[in-house]
């Protein structure tokens, strides 16, 4: 059977996953209407041993069920697409073959060892790989997104926001990942700052700026950076890293 477009992307962002299977789910189901695609977050292993939330893209395909990750293409999950995608069984053979994939890639260590280096940058180092990366996440998000910055205990700190449809956003940040939630309220600041505080930093304020301001912040505040799950206020879905 001939494989799915993969849609390799051209630039990778730290914990950048929903990033890019949005950006590939726009793309597919634009191309090929008659198929189906949706995010999936999934718990993998760090070389640690310790479990990660994970996004993939999983789309149907000539009736069969395939999922897409932004390093290592599509695979096929030898299942029906009239199979649920969220049965528990497909999820599980995700979270089984995936790892192996990674491993054969070897590209796990690698991608440990700059999460680990990322940690230890302080001050304004920490702050413009932190723009760096916003930068980036702003230009690749297919929709409109603004920078907002927190003022924490930390320092002020920019994320990105950006709206999916008319209750759904998106707060990205670089050292923990994405987090989706649904809410009635139309105050991207108010949204910024609870999806932070659910994120592990202490919020103060919260204003809308650019990548181009260079405030000087202490480092990176929250105890979730070690991507545990968060779950945002607002009607939460789920984080990915």
């Amino acid at each position: 059977m001939i494989s799915p477009p993969s849609f390799p992307d051209t630039v990778h962002v730290a914990n950048g996953c929903f990033i890019s299977a949005f950006n590939y789910l726009t793309r597919y189901t634009a191309a090929y209407p008659a198929e189906r695609g949706e995010c999936a977050a999934v718990l993998l292993p760090n070389v640690d041993g310790s479990l990660r939330p994970h996004s993939l893209a999983v789309i149907s395909w000539h009736g069969r069920w395939w999922v897409r990750d932004e390093y290592y293409g599509v695979f096929q999950l030898e299942a029906s697409a009239r199979a649920p995608w969220l049965d528990r069984q497909l999820i599980q053979r995700v979270e089984a073959v995936f790892p192996q994939r990674a491993a054969r890639a070897g590209d796990v260590e690698r991608r440990w060892a700059e999460q680990r280096s990322v940690k230890h940058l302080t001050g304004e180092s920490a702050l413009a790989w932190r723009l760096d990366q916003l930068a980036q996440a702003k230009r690749l998000v297919p929709m409109p997104s603004e920078i907002h910055w927190c003022q924490t205990s930390a320092g002020e700190l920019p994320f990105l926001f950006f709206r999916m449809q008319a209750d759904d956003f998106g707060v990205y940040d670089p050292t923990i990942g994405t987090a989706t939630a649904s809410s009635l309220e139309r105050d991207a600041d108010k949204l910024v700052a609870a999806v932070a505080r659910r994120m592990g930093y202490v919020p103060f304020s919260v204003r809308t700026g650019t990548v181009r301001e260079q405030t000087v912040t202490a480092g990176f505040e929250p105890a979730a950076r070690d991507g545990r799950r968060c779950t945002p206020e607002f009607g939460a879905k789920q984080s990915h890293a």
